[in-house]
C-alpha cells in the first residue's frame, strides 16, 4: 500500500501481474480505468456495453464502458471476487486516470474486516463471510 495525497493506493494481483488501485471505501462498487481497459481489453468478448452515468456539480455526465461479468483481484493471501464491474475506455479526466480503477465497498463485502496498517503501509482482508 502507498498513499497518493490523501488517497491509499492497494496493490492487487489480476491475472498474474500486481496492479495499483485507489481504495475508496465511502464508494459503493468499483470501476476500472483507460489503463485497465487498454491492459486488457483483448478479453473484451466477454464484456458487454453498457452506459455509465456520474453525477456532479456539472450535472449528469454519460459515459459508454464495458461491464467485466466477474474479476478475481488477490489481495495478499485472499481472493475477491467482483461482478459487473464498469471499465472505462475513456479518460476520465482525474488521478485515477494513472492506474487501473477505483475499488468501493464490493472489494470489502464478502470478508469480516480489511486493514490498512499506516505503520507498516499494508491492506489486508479478513476471514470471508460465511
Amino acid at each position: 500500500m502507498f498513499m497518493k495525497l490523501l488517497m491509499p493506493v492497494i496493490e492487487c494481483g489480476v491475472a498474474g501481474t500486481d496492479l495499483p488501485f485507489a481504495l475508496d471505501t465511502g464508494a459503493t462498487g468499483s470501476n476500472f480505468s483507460i489503463r485497465y481497459y487498454e491492459r486488457f481489453r483483448t478479453q473484451d468478448r466477454a464484456w458487454t456495453k453498457s452506459e455509465t452515468k456520474s453525477f456532479g456539480a456539472g450535472g449528469i455526465r454519460r459515459r459508454v464502458t464495458y461491464l467485466q461479468p466477474r474479476v478475481s483481484l488477490k489481495v495478499g493471501d485472499r481472493t475477491a471476487t467482483l461482478e459487473r464491474v464498469p471499465v472505462f475506455r475513456t479518460k476520465m479526466g482525474s488521478d485515477i486516470d494513472e492506474l487501473y480503477g477505483n475499488l468501493g465497498q464490493d472489494l470489502v463485502a464478502k470478508f469480516e474486516s480489511f486493514t490498512l496498517d499506516f505503520a507498516n503501509m499494508t491492506f489486508s482482508l479478513g476471514a470471508p463471510l460465511p
